[in-house]
């Protein structure tokens, strides 16, 4: 299983607190029932267009998303790829990612509020397709396990 987690600079700008090999805590808004430790999340930030778009990937490293009275339903992930790395002002535009048939009709473009978005096999194959174009395979994510747990 694949998600985007989305973040707003005004709340958590990943371009400043994505450290590589960081692990962090994330709001759980949505599909926490099928969160589990080595999905493969994919980093989005939100907000002014020109910005908008992932800016690299993690993985889950909790079982599942924990309560906290006082912060709600949250899971940890670490960061393992930080596109930033590969060049200081790079990221994958938001219209790049929305120019793939298999993404255009994605929840994070219809209606894009609140942090988790899953993604379909076929959604998850057209990220990689295009992280593969961008910066090559060494920066892809693993490979989903046959029972359908994530890598990592």
């Amino acid at each position: 299983m694949s998600f985007i987690f989305q973040a707003v600079p005004e709340r958590y700008d990943l371009r400043a607190r994505m450290k590589v090999s960081q692990r962090a805590s994330w709001v759980v808004s949505r599909f926490g029932n099928e969160m589990k430790r080595g999905d493969i999340v994919y980093f989005w930030l939100g907000g002014d267009p020109a910005e908008r778009g992932l800016y690299g990937w993690g993985v889950i490293t909790d079982e599942k998303p924990i309560f906290y009275e006082d912060r709600g339903y949250r899971i940890e992930v670490e960061y393992r790829r930080f596109f930033p790395d590969y060049h200081p002002s790079m990221h994958i535009p938001s219209e790049e990612i929305r120019a793939d048939p298999a993404l255009e009709n994605h929840l994070i473009f219809r209606m894009p509020v609140g942090t988790n978005f899953m993604l379909t096999d076929e959604e998850d194959q057209a990220i990689r397709a295009i992280i593969a174009r961008k910066f090559g395979e060494d920066w892809l994510p693993p490979k989903p396990a046959a029972d359908g747990g994530g890598g990592g």
